[in-house]
């Protein structure tokens, strides 16, 4: 600082003006250059993946099982999950508004031994609630979003707006998903042997998709090798079933090897248009035929 103070008692005008200009210009280089790594790094950060919350972020669970009870954006970290269940779930949603991205992971929940059930990802009375963009095996139910109990009943039109998508639901036991409440998605979605089990606590029955709810879109899935559940005689397999009331819509979904394809009672005002079967022994059986399947 004596240096500098020298310098300026000594200097004459001009060269101060000079010297103060190439100071100015100089701070105002390092303050561009510091602004343009800061940018760069908050991108960087951005890019690297969840580190909390925030815009263009996440939280992440660490820890299983979880149970999610605050609205928000939540996704995995690690790409397996290894945590075989004899019952209960693995992840559990307690909150309306939440996505949960499984970016990109498995979760393997193959039990060691028979009687279990157990659920992978599972909520009961909630709304607004998205899975996508991972693989779950080993369950009984891959997936479960259910609305209350008795929502059918209810005089207000609910809107639950469940969505399932980009997610590969592998050898679960009994059903790939299971979504019900109204306004629900399930799209992209790849099911495939659901069933086949020996275990005798479990029904004969496998289901690829149970899906029901008013305003119900099911679109461009792919459900093949669903089994009978070995342990038990006279089961039936199912690709998707539609059950309870609601319209529904049923487009461009390719099912294969299943007792039935889309079943859906006897109730015409669900439409299914656009489909293929493929060694389905009954591929379509209720609703209304809106053209283009097979």
């Amino acid at each position: 600082m004596k240096e500098v103070k020298e310098f300026f008692e000594n200097a004459s005008p001009e060269t101060t003006t000079r010297q103060s200009i190439s100071v100015r210009r100089t701070l105002r280089r390092a303050l561009l250059l510091g602004l343009l790594l800061s940018s760069l790094a908050l991108r960087s950060a951005l890019a690297a993946g969840p580190t909390g919350w925030g815009i263009g972020s996440c939280r992440e669970v660490t820890a299983f099982p979880a149970n999610l009870v605050d609205p928000g954006v939540y996704c995995l970290s690690y790409k397996h999950i290894d945590f075989p269940l004899m019952s209960g779930v693995l992840i559990k949603i307690s909150a309306n508004n939440v996505v949960l991205d499984l970016n990109g992971a498995t979760l393997d929940g193959t039990p060691k031994r028979n009687g279990a059930f157990s659920w992978g990802i599972q909520s009961y009375g909630h709304s607004n609630i998205t899975v996508r963009n991972g693989t779950i095996r080993g369950f009984n139910y891959g997936i479960s979003l259910t609305a209350p109990l008795g929502y059918v009943n209810t005089t207000v039109r609910p809107s639950h707006s469940f969505l399932v998508e980009n997610v590969r639901l592998i050898e679960n036991r009994t059903a790939g998903m299971e979504v019900i409440g109204y306004d629900s998605v399930i799209r992209g979605n790849y099911v495939a042997h659901t069933g086949g089990s020996p275990d005798t606590g479990l029904s004969g029955h496998a289901w690829g998709i149970i899906a029901a709810g008013d305003g119900l879109r099911l679109i461009d899935n792919d459900v093949t090798y669903t089994h009978v559940n070995t342990a038990h005689s006279g089961g039936k397999t199912t690709a998707i079933y539609l059950s309870g009331g609601g319209n529904a819509a049923v487009v461009k979904n390719r099912m294969s090897e299943a007792d039935f394809g889309v079943f859906s009672g006897g109730l015409n005002w669900r439409k299914y248009r656009g489909n293929i079967t493929v060694y389905v022994t009954t591929p379509y059986t209720g609703g209304t035929d809106a053209g283009n399947n097979n």
